[in-house]
């Protein structure tokens, strides 16, 4: 362990360094000139292992290596589930699958993305300048987590825990539109998660322009589309039964599919949840919310309590869909990644977190039961703000 030490304080370094340079390209600061790859190269193939199925009892813990993310991935079968692994497929297949994926996408120094209409690349800012645009940011403040690919696993991205998002397979674990059933987000979603950073993480907020900000969630998400395009086929190949036979016209009727999933998803609108403001004050109304919010989180009805045992302070850990141990949140921490604010608290509540494994509200539960569970679970890290026999129930030995 003391060995690790310095290596752990290395790559705390090189965080801090990579938020460092990220707040000044964001700011301004950063070159504008130079290219943002060199012409020669090219995006590289996909090697490490894929998820097929995951394994359907839940992990016991974290991995305990965090730099070994594609070993541990690689051990699922043995917990039951099912992996393909890439760089097992023929010479021939592999060399399609690349040449067709550069022809539509093309390179980190030309990136592109063949077949995508006007309005959709207008709208989502894949048009050839917006691509350049976001990819010079992207290499600069970014890469160094997310990787050239945006597979979460650049220089930095090794070592920072939780892992830095990875893009291809097109799911995030913020989602406020009709994709929030599947995990894929609105553009609006991924400007703000840019915008705003995620607290608790190394994802540090930035200042961007409107322009810059749109650019660099556009540059996201082309790599999320290229990620997902090259995982379809990826699958497909590794099955005998599914593998295409014309890998060029696959990979082109795939890269149609998901921008029209894109498309779909980024409905005008978010799905919203009406939920009062947090008083400032505990009024007798707010407590009984709060009450009926703790008997809803302890009952069999919401079936919270399955996961977030002793209301998330017992470590509990579910797989989310890379395939890596997710912990289950610890309602009683300040410390909240996502849904700081109460409708898209009410929106996870209701719709459930689908990358990270978190399932939807059951049948059954009105808008009331989700205003209820929302008022009193975002007073767990403040017991002072509970009701007396709310706060004997949370901390037993409470007087």
């Amino acid at each position: 362990m003391r060995r690790r030490l310095p290596l752990l304080l290395a790559a705390g370094s090189l965080i801090a360094l990579g938020s460092v340079v990220a707040v000044l390209t964001f700011t301004g600061c950063g070159p504008d000139t130079d290219p943002p790859y060199e012409p020669a190269w090219k995006f590289p193939a996909r090697t490490d292992p894929v998820v097929v199925l995951l394994p359907t009892a839940h992990p016991n813990g974290r991995h305990a290596e965090i730099d070994k993310l594609d070993e541990y991935i690689s051990q699922l079968p043995d917990s039951g589930g099912k992996i393909a692994r890439p760089a097992q497929l023929p010479d021939d297949q592999r060399q399609r699958l690349n040449s067709a994926l550069e022809e539509l996408f093309g390179t980190p120094a030309v990136p592109a993305i063949g077949g995508a209409d006007p309005a959709t690349a207008e709208r989502f800012a894949l048009t050839s300048d917006d691509l350049r645009a976001g990819a010079k940011r992207y290499k600069i403040a970014c890469a160094n987590c997310h990787g050239m690919t945006g597979d979460g696993r650049g220089t930095a991205g090794l070592w920072a825990y939780p892992h830095p998002r990875d893009f291809r397979s097109g799911k995030f674990k913020l989602a406020t539109g009709v994709g929030v059933n599947t995990g894929r987000p609105r553009f609006t979603d991924l400007t703000g998660a840019i915008q705003k950073g995620v607290p608790g993480t190394t994802m540090q907020a930035t200042v961007l322009s409107e322009a810059e900000l749109r650019q660099v969630a556009g540059y996201t998400l082309f790599l999320s589309v290229r990620g997902e395009v090259e995982l379809e086929l990826l699958k497909a190949l590794a099955d005998p039964e599914e593998a295409p036979a014309d890998i060029e016209k696959e990979v082109r009727k795939r890269l149609a599919s998901v921008l029209t999933k894109w498309v779909e998803a980024d409905a005008d609108q978010p799905l919203t949840h009406s939920v009062q403001p947090r008083p400032d004050d505990v009024t007798s109304e707010y407590a009984e919310s709060i009450r009926r919010g703790q008997k809803l989180f302890v009952s069999q009805q919401a079936g919270c309590t399955s996961c977030h045992t002793d209301y998330g302070r017992t470590p509990t850990y579910r797989y989310d869909v890379w395939g890596v141990p997710n912990r289950v949140r610890d309602l009683t921490d300040k410390t909240r990644y996502w849904a700081r604010e109460p409708a898209d608290f009410a929106r996870q509540l209701r719709h459930g977190i689908h990358a990270a494994g978190m399932p939807a509200a059951p049948s059954g539960t009105t808008d009331q039961d989700v205003a209820d569970l929302v008022h009193f679970a975002r007073e767990l890290p403040f017991p002072q703000r509970l009701p007396d026999d709310v706060r004997r129930a949370v901390e037993p030995g409470t007087k």
